[in-house]
């Protein structure tokens, strides 16, 4: 992950690891000031990408927030990992 007052970066092929394409069906990511909020960036269908960047953001005055990936397989389940960031 990289973070910047303006930007988020994040790739989280390192944290599922093994064949995603044949495990997962799609990820979704979102950028909150709480847990499991989305309300710095709204949850984001981001298909099979291994990672994603978002520009534009103003965190210069928000001291901690979460991004949260949702990571969804093919049989319906879905896996939810937070990162906080301060």
């Amino acid at each position: 992950m990289q973070v910047s007052n303006t930007s988020v970066q994040a790739n989280w092929r390192e944290c599922l690891g093994g064949d995603i394409e044949s495990t997962y069906q799609h990820f979704e990511w979102g950028i909150g000031s709480t847990e499991g909020n989305s309300d710095i960036l709204g949850f984001e269908d981001v298909g099979l990408s291994e990672g994603a960047r978002v520009d534009g953001l103003d965190l210069a005055n928000i001291s901690f927030f979460y991004i949260t990936l949702r990571a969804w397989k093919h049989d319906g389940r879905c896996t939810e990992e937070e990162y906080g960031f301060q």
